[in-house]
């Protein structure tokens, strides 16, 4: 009998902890706190990205609140947009170290090209190793860049 009481405790204790093992599914708490180079995020069911996001390492948890995930030290995971064309997404931007190198490479791993949708709002910071600029797709993709879909 007493293996069955320390089995039933030892359940209880479990249910009480906030988060479970990682690679485990929450059934209580929706929100997901990711680990990537950006830093530690939480993502909310309905981010675009929410379904990829995956609680696979030690360091990744759930959460029950934004409350709790911001106490905790993370961040909120900035909503993925799809850009809108912009009428001078055709034009190469005037900040390109050059007029044949004006292809804009981002953090995300994305290079927009002159005439492609976002290639307007895409902006290139002085100082953020992750943004570049690119003479030719062919240099952007030997880079580790992948061409945006839109």
């Amino acid at each position: 009998m007493r293996w069955f009481r320390l089995l039933v405790e030892t359940m209880f204790v479990a249910c009480l902890l906030d988060a479970p093992a990682a690679g485990q599914e929450n059934t209580r708490c929706a929100i997901k706190g990711n680990v990537s180079d950006a830093g530690r995020l939480y993502y909310l069911p309905g981010d675009s990205r929410y379904a990829r996001v995956k609680i696979n390492r030690a360091d990744e948890r759930w959460f029950c609140s934004e409350a709790e995930a911001r106490a905790a030290g993370w961040e909120k995971a900035e909503q993925s947009t799809r850009c809108i064309a912009a009428d001078n997404d055709h034009v190469p931007d005037p900040r390109a170290p050059s007029l044949g190198c004006a292809i804009k490479g981002n953090q995300s791993g994305i290079y927009h090209v002159p005439g492609g949708a976002c290639y307007a709002e895409t902006t290139i910071r002085s100082g953020n190793r992750k943004e570049a600029w690119f003479c030719s797709e062919a240099e952007a993709r030997a880079a580790g860049y992948r061409r945006s879909k839109l």
